[in-house]
């Protein structure tokens, strides 16, 4: 479980209602130690509601991103040396293809 460190109240993706989403990082013990975390963790259908009950969290109007998307760092704007498109077919910029 990661150590949360805050949390935000977001509006859901789809437009319906808004989230309560513990933010932290991955503790030493987990294969992610290090990575930060974004967990969904309660559903309301207001962003009053979420504030009321949570008054610790702070209330955004936007999502702070995808989970998928906070374990993977950017990728650099040059390939490293060892990278090679035909190895697998794959392109370092979507715009290389």
């Amino acid at each position: 479980m990661p150590k949360i460190e805050h949390y935000t109240i977001e509006p859901a993706k789809d437009g319906d209602g808004f989230w309560l989403v513990a933010h932290g990082t991955y503790e030493q013990s987990s294969v992610l130690a290090g990575q930060p975390s974004r967990m969904l963790t309660c559903w309301y259908e207001t962003a009053d509601e979420a504030a009321l009950a949570n008054p610790e969290a702070e209330v955004i109007d936007h999502i702070t991103g995808d989970p998928l998307a906070s374990m993977t760092n950017p990728l650099p704007e040059s390939p490293p040396s060892w990278f090679d498109p035909a190895n697998a077919g794959e392109a370092w910029h979507e715009d290389d293809y």
